[in-house]
């Protein structure tokens, strides 16, 4: 073990560093926290609540590192950004691409019910599905928030109607439905 050679009076002058960074640091952290008040009562005052809540929700959570790790088909641990996105890549084309090699009937193939259950979906019932649409999720590929289709008016509700007959009758979904994207 190495000896150390501290005297009284350096472990006094570290000390007394450690004591005037604690201020500087406790002086800092009040002086952060009142600048979130501030920005919250302003956001308050703004009427913009969603806004203050999120950083409300934020401030009260803790600090928690963020750790990119995936398993490989082995088993292996992956850490590196574009190995995890392949081995992402590869598990998304495995799933979605054994349920096109199924060759077993499917439950929409055995299905037959009656004519009033066969017709297609009125246009109140494509009303009411897209009044139960939520706000503030995150549009699909086509970059349409939700928001959109439920302020559209009575026009996009009759042209969603058409498009949905059409899918209905012909039982076949448009091609470019299928497409997925995963960003990071």
């Amino acid at each position: 073990m190495q000896e150390r050679s501290c005297s009284r009076a350096s472990t006094d002058k570290y000390q007394e560093a450690r004591r005037k960074e604690k201020q500087v640091h406790n002086r800092k952290k009040k002086q952060y926290e009142n600048e979130q008040v501030e920005r919250l009562e302003e956001l308050g005052q703004q009427h913009q609540t969603r806004k203050c809540y999120r950083d409300i929700n934020i401030l009260r959570k803790d600090f928690k590192p963020r750790l990119t790790v995936c398993k490989s088909k082995n088993g292996d641990i992956i850490s590196e950004k574009g190995d995890i996105l392949n081995r992402w890549k590869d598990h998304f084309h495995e799933l979605l691409n054994s349920l096109e090699q199924d060759k077993g009937p499917s439950i929409l193939q055995d299905y037959k019910g009656t004519n009033e259950e066969d017709s297609a979906p009125a246009v109140e019932e494509v009303e009411v599905a897209i009044q139960k649409l939520k706000n503030y999720k995150a549009p699909g590929t086509d970059n349409i928030p939700a928001e959109l289709f439920r302020y559209g008016g009575n026009e996009l509700v009759k042209q969603l109607h058409i498009i949905i007959k059409d899918i209905w009758q012909k039982e076949k979904m448009p091609t470019e439905w299928n497409v997925r994207t995963i960003e990071v």
